[in-house]
This record gives C-alpha cells, structure tokens and sequence, in this order.
C-alpha cells in the first residue's frame, strides 16, 4: 500500500492484515472465513511469522516519546520524573521492553536487571525533557526533576503538533503576512517531512498550479509546492489522476485543519489581530471547502455549479444584501423562480448575529466592555448541530493588535449571551477599537 507518511509503498502492518482478515466471511451466516495473501517471495517469511503469531507486535512509543511526554505534561498527569516513570511503566513500551530489550536498543548484558531498565527509562524520559525545553515546550528543572507546561506546550499537546512544526509556525508567523505567505508557512509543517515529488507527477502539477486561486511560490520540483497546490485543491474541490497524488492529497487535508487550528491559536498568543482573522478564514475554508470569494451557499446547498457561478458573479451584490432580498427579487438574480424559494428559506438558517456594545471608562489606563450578542437565524440541528462556537476579537485603530480574544458557544435555548471584559487603553490614545 502506499504511506503519504513515508512518502513511499510499503507493506501491510500486522494490525491493518489483521482488520482485514478479521472481515473474512459473512457475519452471522459463516462459521469461519478465508483471507488470501498475495505477495512476493521476499515478503512470504514475514507475513508467515506474523500470521503465526511467531514475530511479536513491538511498540512504538520511541517514535513520538517527546509530543506523547508533552500532552502527559501538560494535561497535568506527568508533573516529574516519579510520576513520569510510573507513566511509563504502564505503556505497553515497558512490557515489552523487558521481554525484548535488543529491539530497543538496551546495551548491556544479555540479561538486565531491574535497575537497568530503570535507568534505561530514567534516560529516555530525561532526553525527551530536554528535548521539550529546547523547542520551549516545557520547564525542565534539573535539580528537583520537576516539569512544568508552557502555553507552547499546550498548543502542541491540543493539536498534537511535532516540536519541528510548532518551531517552524512560532519563527515564520509574523504580522505582515500575506495569504499567500501562510500557504507557504503552512507547507513548512514537520509532518510533510516525507512528502517528496516524483518525475510522474511533474505534468499533473504544472496544470493543476495554473488553476489554483492562490499563485505558489517556488519550484515544482520543490516538495512544498506540490504541498501547495494539492492543499488548495483539496479546498477547491478538484479531482486528480494520479492514485499517489490523490493519497498525498487525502494525508494532507487530514492534516490540514488541526494544523491551521495551531498557527491560529500561535497567532492569538502573539496578539497579531489581521494575521489571526486571516488564519481563521483558512481554517473555515479547509472545514467547509469552499473559498472565501465563493458563495456561503455552497456550505449548505447543493447547486448546479452554473447557478453558484451565476449567483457568485453579481458583484454589486453583498452577501447582506443578498440576504435581506425577498424570493421574487432573488428570482430575478438567478433567473429560476422554483430555486429562489429553495435559496431563500436557506438564506434564514445562516448564521447572523446582533451586537450591542456598551464601554465604561473605569480607570485613565481602563475600559470596562459589556457585548451582548443575540441570535438572529432559525436554528436547524440538522446543519447547526447543538452549538456554535464565535470568536470575538477587539483589535486597535489599525487592526493590527489584538488587544481581547474570546470564544463563546451558541445553543438553541441560549439565543442570548452576554459577557464583559476589561480593556487597556493604549499610548497613545487609540480614536477607535474595533469588536
């Protein structure tokens, strides 16, 4: 099978060959099934052993110590060495380390004593420590062996990020960004490590880099346009040819919206207000695949492309003014009555919201700010489910800091929240802030 992971084809792991012959059959009706192994000679004591149960499952915790270390960390289980080291006991790592050490690299004797896998995992636990303190995931103090979680950290834990990766957003990700300037940060994410271009591929992505809305900088023969291109094709919703390519294509936009969700969350905690509205756009165009520019009809309606295109081209028109029309005016846009009373029973269950502010001045330095934000859309499970979560930012005059970030979740009984929160006020004076 191919691995967009490794970039490569490989062959089946004991726990996919096991899925799979574990299907063999028909349920209720068959007693027992029979799967068929078709492969090479070279390939045939391998899959015998494993089918027979003579070539053991070993683990792979020493893949991802560090990232799992990191989450223990800061979900607060591990907080040092004592509690990282019964942690560690009870992974599967631990069983099977003392039943085969040479596979994990245990020198030493032929046969360890306790006091040697101890220091064995007392070292491991140790080095990924430090590890995490270098890329400033963690607090490491030596002398006590204590840890301690940093906002870094817990950013990598919630979206299980390589340190790499979260290296690589902290560095890159800077106000003055464009969106084609995000792409490409995007593309520089640790987990693509292994995405590589082949000769093959070449043609397919020359013409699929003329279509795409965004141009992409850099080479072809560069792994992180390829990266590029197959990631706005993924929002655009473009088929390809190619079975590698399209397997690239599905690794990438699985990891595409957690990545997204990182450098967003990086973002806030530089207090960059442009470049994490720019950011949240991208994130609700990888979730929904649909471009910015398009339509919001897309998200819930199914169209003919030709009337999205139609509906999409009336650039006079906002998407306020669309909403506001009556059926008979929006018949008259898309030039189909039976569609229009479709369209505009729909256009009643997008989102919209009212915002009312109120500010008080409570210090020379201080604003007290009361938001109250009420609903006004019909709710339907069906597309809305049993929340909604909404950002509300405060940025300065010229929208470049972000001075006040937070979440709030939307249920069908709660049309109506309301919140407060202080605000600093800035030298000089800012004449406006905007909610």
């Amino acid at each position: 099978v191919y691995s967009p992971e490794l970039g490569r084809w490989k062959e089946l792991n004991m726990q996919d060959l096991l899925q799979m012959l574990g299907r063999a059959g028909r349920p209720f009706f068959d007693k027992e099934g029979e799967g068929i192994i078709i492969t090479s000679s070279e390939e045939l004591r391998m899959y015998l052993s494993l089918t027979n149960e003579q070539l053991p499952i070993e683990s792979q915790l020493l893949v991802s110590l560090p990232e799992i270390l990191n989450s223990e960390i800061s979900l607060g289980n591990v907080t040092d060495l004592k509690t990282a080291l019964t942690w560690i006991n009870q992974t599967y790592f631990s069983l099977r380390l003392e039943q085969n050490p040479k596979f994990y690299d245990l020198k030493g004797n032929s046969s360890p004593t306790q006091t040697t896998f101890l220091k064995y995992k007392l070292d491991l636990i140790h080095s990924s420590a430090v590890h995490l303190e270098h890329f400033g995931m963690i607090r490491y103090d030596r002398n006590r062996g204590i840890f301690e979680s940093t906002p870094e950290g817990k950013i990598a834990s919630e979206f299980y990020i390589k340190c790499n990766t979260l290296k690589n957003f902290s560095e890159n990700l800077t106000g003055d960004l464009t969106s084609i300037d995000l792409l490409r940060v995007f593309t520089l994410a640790d987990e693509f490590q292994y995405v590589t271009n082949r000769e093959e591929e070449l043609p397919e992505l020359e013409k699929l880099k003329s279509s795409v809305p965004f141009p992409v900088k850099g080479s072809l023969e560069q792994p992180q346009s390829k990266i590029n291109i197959l990631l706005q094709c993924y929002i655009g919703g473009v088929s390809l040819e190619g079975y590698a390519l399209a397997a690239d294509l599905v690794y990438i936009s699985q990891n595409a919206q957690r990545l997204f969700r990182a450098m967003f969350q990086i973002a806030l905690k530089k207090n960059l207000g442009q470049l994490s509205l720019r950011i949240l756009e991208f994130c609700k165009m990888v979730e929904k695949r649909v471009w910015a520019a398009q339509s919001p009809l897309r998200q819930y309606m199914e169209l003919p492309e030709k009337l999205f295109r139609r509906i999409e081209q009336q650039e006079q028109l906002t998407w306020d003014h669309f909403c506001s029309m009556t059926s008979e005016q929006l018949s008259v846009v898309i030039k189909n009555e039976s569609l229009s009373r479709k369209i505009h029973k729909f256009l009643k269950l997008f989102p919209k919201l009212e915002t009312h502010v109120y500010a008080q001045p409570v210090t020379r330095g201080q604003v007290k700010v009361q938001v109250d934000i009420e609903q006004q859309f019909q709710w339907n499970y069906e597309l809305h489910g049993g929340s909604m979560f909404f950002w509300v930012f405060v940025l300065d005059v010229d929208e470049e800091s972000l001075i006040f970030s937070e979440q709030i979740c939307l249920k069908p009984k709660r049309k109506k929240v309301s919140f407060d929160f202080m605000v600093p006020l800035l030298e000089p004076l800012q004449p406006h802030y905007f909610i």
